[in-house]
């Protein structure tokens, strides 16, 4: 099944833009997280040996990602709601982007864990 998030993205943009909420805040940063899952997991699945510089648009995405996902937490206390996604979705794609990360030698095992 094909999936075009440049799609999704900018109807979840729209949508946030139209009615900003922790909901359609929130599913801004599902997006991104998901084209980031997309793109990565497997590299991460097969902790494929990455060079430093391909980190540099992995990076860029999940902290987009996460961007919309404080933005979700802003907006969930300023409504007063009790939308905890975006809480979870930033603890998601942060374990994400440290996973990828270690797919790059400098970062690999005990000691690039402590780097």
């Amino acid at each position: 099944k094909a999936k075009n998030f440049e799609k999704a993205r900018q109807y979840a943009r729209i949508g946030a833009a139209d009615k900003p909420s922790s909901y359609t805040l929130d599913t801004v940063g599902q997006v991104e997280k998901e084209d980031f899952l997309e793109r990565h997991k497997s590299d991460i699945e097969r902790q494929a040996e990455l060079r430093p510089e391909y980190a540099k648009e992995p990076i860029k995405l999940a902290f987009r990602a996460m961007s919309y996902f404080q933005n979700a937490q802003k907006a969930n206390y300023e409504e007063g709601a009790r939308n905890h996604a975006g809480f979870v979705g930033e603890v998601q794609v942060c374990f994400l982007l440290l996973k990828l990360l270690q797919c790059i030698p400098l970062f690999k095992g005990e000691e690039g864990r402590q780097r």
